[in-house]
């Protein structure tokens, strides 16, 4: 197997009414 670098920043958000805050979330990440 060759040599190689994974980097995959990964936010999971779980529980009753996180979906609410989806915007929350896309703002803070969004270009």
């Amino acid at each position: 197997m060759d040599n190689f670098m994974f980097y995959s920043p990964t936010q999971f958000v779980f529980g009753k009414g996180t979906e609410n805050e989806a915007g929350v979330y896309v703002k803070k990440f969004s270009a």
